[in-house]
């Protein structure tokens, strides 16, 4: 809840003054993909297509991962 007092009339923005500010203008709203960081690559195996990497991640986990 909140006061009445805080609302205020909305103004639309006036390009000329603040150009670039239109939300067009700005990179798309979608939900950004999931990251996670790595902390280093443990071991590889294979070639080319088969490649596979051994990843430790900051989180302690260790995974196999193919090269895609």
């Amino acid at each position: 809840m909140f006061h009445s007092s805080l609302l205020w009339i909305h103004i639309p923005n006036d390009d000329q003054l603040f150009p670039g500010h239109l939300e067009i203008q700005v990179t798309d709203f979608e939900e950004p993909e999931s990251e996670w960081a790595i902390d280093q690559i443990m071991f590889h195996s294979g070639k080319q297509s088969e490649l596979l990497f051994e990843i430790k991640w900051k989180a302690g986990d260790k995974l196999w991962l193919h090269y895609d």
